[in-house]
């Protein structure tokens, strides 16, 4: 706002011209300088150019014709035949009102503020140009991008009288920030997305795109979160405001925008050689169309923003839109394929077209869309391909598609009718692991994906197949809680070297490694996989590189390195989500919930666990269900939140489809709740059933943990000799200072349990940390040690106060610190203060002694043995 501000301070300046596209926000920004200068004192008037009143003389400052002598107005009055004459008294009139506004408002000045400028027609542009040349009024006008300004306007930008004020987009950042400042709420990432990509910045669609979608119902607030459900749809108004932009387009010209809308981005020869008459350099200059260098030096034209598109296709008509569509499959099929996509396209505009096409095509644009991680495409050229000619092939890409959109029931039958026509082992293995993914995954069946594996293996005879197969048992057994067995498979296999083959199954090795305890072979593998995956050109039953993102969180999370997993888990979670991919995204978010868990984040911890919880509804990804609520009770249990927590929990006990392997971290969700209603028992008793079901799954990390929590209770004697052994077979961090933690507290020894509680604190856990800080000062204080007591109770304090989570209810608490009396306070901030012991007996009249034993109580009750540490302390 400061050139604007300076409008009305500095006398050189008279106008300022606001540029920028249709919709970046010109106007209001107009509007609120606008309401500024009124609220001061200074009097504005309302100019207004339009497209209908351009060729009218006066139209734009007709309400400004009054004559102040008898109060009649000159509105719509035409010209006379001495029209310059007629003009001048014309004139005359409007600086006579401005003139009485300026001394009527007392402040005389006056402000004009002119909407859309390049419209006004020339007697108002030279009107307006006069007054600022008098010095009758200062002007703020907008002017659309790209328009000319009226000459009158241009010689004040040229002279320097004017500023120019270009008023950009948004950026994506400032589009975010804006829609959560709107909607008060947090937005889900793909609703986020979604406007972002639709609105491109401009404020009036992204109003009008939002004001849409609450409308509809496709935008909803559920638990306190704006999720997205369908696609976005503006307002009328905004079809009416895109519309207009289009209006007045010759014939050819919207023959050439019908082309675009329903083919997207289109080559420049293409485009000419369909649409010859089309004027595309007048299209590009009004901003309706852009022109960019694609790939392999070619040169597209698309949209200058993607709702025009919409717009075109909308008030395309059916028969119309067939006509286009098969004219463009022919004339790209003549050319050749130039674009890496024209397969798909031709496949797609076929289709869309009413015909069937040819089985070959669209089996192949299935194949690309899915590589495209357009799932729903995907689907519907691989359902019409299939049904044309089943081919196994076909199958496989229309069976995953069917499963990445939750529609599990029609892909099983689809990949057993594909693995029916499949005869090569390849073949075999992929169809038939896509079929146990099914089962196992989508439907919950773990029995039906075992005798898929039965199945297969009784089949297959290829040694690279029997390998493959051994890794999908090996996914079904480190996933049904065994993973030790699934670690003995995968140990059979020999090194992968084709990187296909690797990244496949790095999927499961790198995780199972993580389970068993071998965290940073785990972590280096799904790090290696995933490098490797990006560069890869796309295959079928290679799952989405997100996934070892993911593995690659997990791993740093069980390493003992929370904050690193959190910001892993929620890279993959973006990765993840823009392909729209079904496991990834609830995989990072519930991982990332953990971390908050460990990191003292409850509150943060529940969002993670509730956008988890969302999406595997979305997608109906039963097996995660119960993992979801479970965090959420956790998080609420931590939050002290008994009821709610309840409730969550409820829930996660009502899934019937849940996942072995991960059965231990609801066992601490439902200990922490049953501690937190005093049911400490029955806790207990939950955590060691658990620690015994993932002791004979050689679950190391989920075992460690829950035994940890029987030593957060106070039951370390009980439990440290497994602890200490579970430290020795595994190398994370996490792991060792759960041991260190059951042994120091087993054996009361104060120095080793403020060692852990340092560990823990160097890790990030302060929960964890201020209760083994809290048990040190209890166990210093059991031996006389006040100071240490003292110090370690302050520690404890501070720790807890620097998270939202409290401790465990039947853990140690940090015990609240002997205050100082009075007496003690003086001295302590004076001597803080690095006054003398003597100038402070001076200060206080007292002895010097005396001031030597107030400050020697001073450093007991505060933990401190030097006057360097009394200000951080009585802090």
């Amino acid at each position: 706002m400061t050139v604007i501000e300076s409008l009305l301070t500095d006398d050189h300046i008279r106008a300022v011209y606001l540029f920028g596209q249709a919709g970046v926000g010109k106007t209001r920004l107009a509007a609120e300088v606008r309401a500024r200068c009124e609220a001061v004192g200074v009097a504005t008037v309302r100019i207004v150019g339009s497209s209908t009143s351009s060729s009218v003389p006066f139209a734009s400052v007709a309400h400004l014709l009054t004559d102040r002598r008898d109060g009649t107005t000159r509105t719509g009055a035409p010209l006379t035949h001495d029209a310059s004459n007629e003009a001048a008294l014309l004139v005359a009139m409007v600086q006579r009102t401005v003139r009485s506004m300026g001394d009527a408002s007392g402040a005389g000045r006056v402000v004009l503020f002119v909407d859309d400028a390049h419209l006004l027609d020339s007697l108002s542009a030279a009107v307006v140009s006069l007054l600022i040349a008098n010095g009758d009024a200062k002007v703020v006008a907008t002017v659309r991008q790209g328009e000319a300004l009226h000459d009158a306007f241009s010689a004040s930008l040229r002279s320097g009288e004017a500023a120019r004020v270009d008023v950009s987009e948004l950026t994506d950042h400032g589009m975010v920030e804006l829609l959560r400042c709107v909607l008060d709420a947090p937005v889900e990432r793909r609703a986020l997305d979604a406007f972002r990509t639709r609105a491109l910045g401009n404020v009036l669609y992204l109003r009008e795109l939002l004001m849409g979608a609450v409308e509809s119902n496709t935008l909803q607030l559920i638990d306190g979160t704006w999720r997205i459900d369908g696609t976005l749809s503006g307002t009328d108004r905004l079809t009416d405001l895109i519309t207009a932009r289009l209006s007045g387009l010759t014939r050819p010209d919207r023959d050439a925008l019908e082309l675009l809308a329903l083919s997207g981005p289109l080559g420049l020869g293409l485009l000419e050689m369909l649409a010859p008459q089309a004027n595309l350099e007048q299209l590009e200059e009004g901003g309706i169309i852009t022109v960019h260098h694609g790939v392999a030096a070619r040169i597209d034209v698309t949209f200058a923003h993607p709702l025009f598109g919409e717009a075109v296709r909308r008030r395309t008509s059916k028969l119309r839109g067939r006509s286009i569509r098969h004219a463009l499959a022919n004339a790209i099929e003549l050319l050749g394929s130039q674009r890496w996509d024209d397969t798909l396209r031709v496949a797609v505009l076929r289709l869309d077209a009413g015909g069937q096409g040819d089985a070959v095509a669209l089996a192949r644009g299935a194949q690309l869309a899915r590589y495209a991680h357009d799932f729903a495409l995907a689907a519907r050229l691989g359902r019409a391909a299939f049904t044309a000619v089943p081919t196994a092939t076909s199958g496989l890409v229309l069976g995953e598609a069917l499963y990445e959109l939750g529609a599990f029931d029609e892909a099983q039958t689809v990949l057993n009718a594909a693995l029916a026509l499949a005869t090569e082992q390849p073949n075999i293995l992929a169809i038939g692991g896509q079929l146990m993914t099914v089962f196992f995954w989508g439907l919950g069946n773990d029995e039906a994906a075992l005798a898929t594996a039965e199945q297969l293996q009784s089949v297959l005879s290829d040694p690279i197949s029997i390998a493959g197969l051994l890794g999908h048992r090996a996914s079904l057994e480190a996933f049904s809680g065994r993973p030790s067995t699934a670690m003995a498979l995968l140990d059979l296999l020999p090194p992968m070297t084709d990187p296909y083959d690797f990244c496949r199954l790095a999927v499961i090795r790198s995780i199972t490694q993580v389970f068993v305890g071998r965290t940073e072979e785990g972590r280096a593998e799904a790090t290696k996989a995933f490098e490797l995956h990006v560069n890869l050109d796309e295959a079928l039953s290679l799952p989405h590189p997100s996934t070892h993102v993911a593995n690659e969180a997990l791993a740093l999370y069980e390493a003992g390195r929370p904050q690193q997993a959190l910001e892993r888990a929620l890279v993959g979670y973006e990765y993840a989500i823009g392909d729209e991919m079904f496991v990834s995204p609830v995989w990072c978010q519930l991982v990332a919930g953990e971390a908050c868990i460990l990191l003292g984040r409850a509150h943060h911890a529940k969002q993670h666990f509730q956008t988890a919880l969302n999406d595997a509804r979305k997608r109906h990804f039963r097996g995660t269900v119960a993992n979801a609520w479970a965090g959420i009770a956790l998080s609420y249990a931590h939050l002290g939140n008994l009821a709610a927590a309840r409730e969550a929990l409820a829930e996660s006990d009502a899934q019937e489809s849940r996942l072995g392997v991960f059965e231990p971290n609801i066992a601490v969700a439902r200990a922490t709740v049953a501690v937190l209603g005093g049911a400490v028992s029955r806790a207990t008793d939950e955590l060691h059933a658990a620690a015994t079901s993932a002791a004979l799954g050689g679950n190391v990390g989920a075992e460690a943990r829950v035994l940890h929590e029987m030593v957060r209770l106070g039951l370390a004697a009980k439990v440290v000799g497994r602890l200490v052994e579970l430290s020795a077979h595994s190398d994370s961090a996490l792991v060792i200072a759960r041991a260190n933690h059951a042994r120091a507290a087993a054996t009361d020894d104060p120095h080793a349990l403020a060692a852990v509680g340092d560990a823990f604190a160097q890790m990030g856990m302060v929960t964890l940390a201020s209760e083994a800080s809290a048990e040190a000062a209890n166990a210093y204080r059991r031996r006389g040690d006040t100071r240490r007591a003292t110090a370690s109770t302050r520690l404890a304090a501070t720790l807890l106060a620097s998270c939202d989570t409290a401790p465990m209810p039947n853990s140690s608490r940090p015990d609240t610190l002997t205050p100082l009396t009075l007496r003690e306070r003086e001295v302590a901030y004076l001597a803080a203060d690095g006054v003398s012991n003597k100038a402070i007996a001076e200060q206080l009249f007292v002895s010097t002694r005396t001031v030597e034993n107030h400050l020697a109580k001073v450093f007991i009750k505060l933990g401190v043995s030097s006057r360097q540490d009394l200000l951080s302390a009585l802090r």
